[in-house]
């Protein structure tokens, strides 16, 4: 990648998202990461974030901001277990397929998902059983995700 071209890092105050960020750092391209939370702005531009968006992909707020300019997104995003009691929706399926669909509206040449063990239909390890049995509405949320990011049209990878 070139200095010119932008990646979105998506889930950037988490620790995949950080390690991300930390990989990134001094590195050509620009980045930008995007969070939920406002009080998290220094801290991302600590950790190489060149530009730090506030958006809320569940809600839509904020996301075409987000995606504008993005040539690549990564998509760290993911729920905690306890919000498996208590969400309507997830940030995994239904926030991720908002994000794709805007990356892929605003022209994104490329989309990386960061997925789970065990998502979908393939034979899965134990380890991968248990995630299903512990967190099954996220596991299923992350394979809607995953669907939606296969039949898109954009160069994509989905990282397990």
């Amino acid at each position: 990648m070139t200095a010119d071209q932008l990646v979105v890092v998506a889930g950037a105050s988490g620790g995949t998202g950080h390690e991300i960020l930390r990989l990134l750092d001094g590195r050509d391209p620009r980045v930008r990461a995007l969070t939920r939370d406002d009080g998290k702005r220094d801290t991302l531009h600590r950790r190489g974030a060149d530009e730090v968006v506030v958006c809320d992909l569940l809600t839509g707020e904020g996301l075409d901001a987000a995606v504008d300019g993005a040539d690549v997104v990564l998509s760290a995003v993911g729920s905690t277990p306890e919000q498996v009691l208590t969400a309507d929706a997830f940030v995994d399926g239904d926030g991720n397929v908002a994000l794709l669909d805007a990356a892929v509206d605003a022209g994104a040449e490329a989309f990386v998902m960061e997925s789970a063990l065990g998502v979908g239909d393939d034979d899965a390890t134990l380890l991968a059983r248990v995630f299903d049995a512990a967190i099954g509405p996220i596991q299923a949320a992350k394979a809607e995700a995953e669907a939606a990011l296969r039949d898109a049209d954009v160069r994509h990878t989905i990282l397990r």
